[in-house]
């Protein structure tokens, strides 16, 4: 199998991810390879950066080489070029799959065949929901998960030194933030001296633009967050030696949970912050108002929490997208009524998209 992979940029180690799709870029390529799949790498063009003409000439021309399926790791990619550069991709593959990542489903609309989907948004499309929601998910979307690397996220905690991780601040505007509350919760924490009976002493840390810094319980403030994150195995190390993980807001996909969890971190959040399907594949312990600290203390078990945790892995991940592929069929991904895609997949105008 050959499968072209498309991405702003494919790092060549840990230290040069940058972004979501820099993770899925590095790790994902690494076990397809190992699954014995041919890579062909192809750059990402950005519509605000290069004209439509452009963007469509270029998956006209772009050369293919036995390629059987297409794979963007940008999020939802297809969805943002012009329709027709999607199409006429698509349509020089063949029998082979048009493929996009995204962090839930697109139910259609786009040129991709299939939207892979690192949360599973099928809770959201019930049997004999509005509009065939539940048929189109079915249809256009696949669920893959996420996962963390275990060599990076691997556990080295002080079993002395109580250590509380906490997550940054919201960065959006229309997300509920909660760090106050937690760190209010974390300095009734150590002013009961619960944590004794396990620990001689409790250290706070937290993710701040660009850094990582203590936290005095008696001194803190919530500063903005502006997304200027940290290194990629820095922020692992920080998760390897976290006993407790608290997140702060809402998550998309929840990957910082993957990724501490993996490194033997309990996680402790506000009911629902968390998308059903990733929480569930890690030992947690989610509360309504205040943090319930006896159970949280008596829960601590970095062995259990790695254990249960590493079971989300990118070998699985490539296992799903390669199965996908070989079970693909074509006719089974014709286009919608209505969705001004011409079902026989040639290279025509379109002037309207249904969404």
């Amino acid at each position: 199998m050959r499968v072209m992979l498309i991405s702003d940029r494919f790092p060549q180690n840990p230290r040069d991810i940058l972004s979501f799709s820099g993770v899925w870029a590095f790790y994902l390529p690494r076990e397809l390879q190992r699954c014995g799949v041919e890579i062909v790498r192809s750059p990402l063009l950005r519509p605000n950066k290069i004209g439509p003409a452009e963007i469509i000439e270029h998956y006209r021309s772009l050369p293919l080489d036995g390629v059987n399926h297409v794979l963007a790791l940008g999020l939802r990619y297809f969805s943002t070029l012009p329709p027709e550069a999607g199409i006429t991709l698509r349509s020089r593959l063949g029998d082979g799959c048009l493929a996009q990542l995204h962090d839930g489903s697109l139910l259609d609309g786009t040129p991709a065949d299939c939207t892979f989907t690192v949360r599973d948004d099928g809770h959201y499309h019930p049997l004999g929901s509005p509009n065939d929601r539940h048929e189109r998910h079915q249809r256009f979307a696949h669920h893959l998960g996420w996962a963390a690397d275990p060599e990076l996220c691997r556990p080295m905690q002080d079993e002395r030194t109580l250590t509380i991780l906490v997550d940054h601040p919201t960065f959006v505007a229309n997300s509920a933030d909660l760090t106050l509350h937690v760190l209010l919760n974390v300095r009734e924490l150590v002013r009961s001296g619960k944590w004794r009976s396990r620990f001689t002493d409790v250290r706070i840390r937290q993710f701040v633009d660009s850094d990582i810094i203590d936290i005095d319980p008696e001194n803190f403030s919530v500063r903005p967050y502006n997304r200027q994150g940290v290194p990629y195995p820095r922020a692992c190390e920080e998760y390897s030696r976290a006993h407790i993980f608290l997140p702060t807001h809402r998550e998309s996909v929840g990957l910082s949970v993957i990724e501490a969890a993996t490194a033997g971190a309990l996680v402790v959040s506000p009911t629902g912050y968390i998308p059903k399907d990733r929480i569930s594949t890690v030992r947690h312990i989610e509360y309504e108002n205040a943090i319930p600290w006896d159970a949280v203390l008596k829960s601590i078990d970095v062995n259990a929490s790695r254990e249960m945790a590493i079971r989300n892995s990118w070998p699985a991940i490539a296992e799903k997208v390669i199965a996908y592929f070989l079970g693909f069929d074509r006719k089974a991904h014709g286009w919608p009524k209505g969705s001004g895609v011409h079902d026989d997949g040639l290279d025509r105008p379109v002037s309207e998209f249904h969404l």
